[in-house]
C-alpha cells in the first residue's frame, strides 16, 4: 500500500510539474502582451504634410471576424524592399489607430513604433477599425493606408464550458492512464 502511495505522490509531482510549466508559458504571454499594450498609452504625433509616396498595406484581409478573442495585424510598405536597399533612409516608424467607427471620430493610438505589426487580446465583442501610417526622419508622415476593420465575436459561454469540460475528462484520463502504468511497472 506505501508502494502504492509513493507512485500516486510522483504521477501528482509529474502532473503539478506539467501544470507549473504552463502557467510559466500563460505568465510569460501575459507579459509579452503587457509590453506591446504598453505602447498604446503612446501621444499621438503630430499631423505632418501626408503627401509622402508609400502608404503600408494590411498583410490581412480588410475585413474579418475574431472568435477567439485575439488577433495580430501586420503591415507593410509596398515599396519598402527598394527602400531599405538606399541605407540613407533612416528606420521606418509607424503610427496605427484604432477606432469603434469607421469615421474615427474616436480614435486611439494603439502603436507606435518600428515594427510591421501589433498583437490584440482583451477587447470585447464589436466593431473595431484599424489604419496605419509611416514615415522616416527624413520624409514626412504618408497618408493613412485603408480602413482594417475586424469583428469581435467570442464563442458562447456554453460553447466554453463545453470546451472546460472536456479538458477535465482529458486530464482525469491522463492521470488515470499514468497510474495504470506506473502500476504495471511495479508490478513487474
Amino acid at each position: 500500500m506505501v508502494a502504492y502511495f509513493n507512485r500516486l505522490g510522483v504521477v501528482v509531482s509529474l502532473i503539478w510539474r506539467s501544470c507549473s510549466l504552463v502557467t510559466v508559458c500563460l505568465l510569460a504571454i501575459l507579459v509579452c502582451s503587457s509590453i506591446y499594450g504598453a505602447n498604446a498609452s503612446a501621444r499621438r504625433p503630430a499631423d505632418l504634410t501626408l503627401d509622402s509616396e508609400s502608404i503600408p498595406q494590411f498583410s490581412s484581409d480588410p475585413d474579418r471576424i475574431v472568435h477567439e478573442g485575439y488577433f495580430d495585424l501586420q503591415w507593410k510598405l509596398p515599396s519598402e524592399e527598394e527602400l531599405a536597399e538606399d541605407k540613407s533612409i533612416a528606420k521606418w516608424q509607424y503610427t496605427l489607430e484604432m477606432a469603434n467607427h469607421s469615421s474615427f471620430s474616436d480614435v486611439k493610438v494603439a502603436y507606435v513604433g518600428s515594427d510591421q505589426g501589433t498583437y490584440f487580446s482583451g477587447l470585447s465583442d464589436g466593431d473595431y477599425f484599424f489604419r496605419v501610417r509611416a514615415r522616416t526622419e527624413s520624409l514626412p508622415w504618408s497618408n493613412w493606408s485603408h480602413v482594417h476593420h475586424v469583428q469581435v465575436e467570442h464563442h458562447a459561454l456554453n460553447f466554453a464550458w463545453w470546451l472546460f469540460a472536456a479538458g477535465v475528462i482529458i486530464f482525469f484520463s491522463i492521470c488515470i492512464f499514468l497510474i495504470r502504468v506506473i502500476n504495471r511497472t511495479g508490478e513487474s
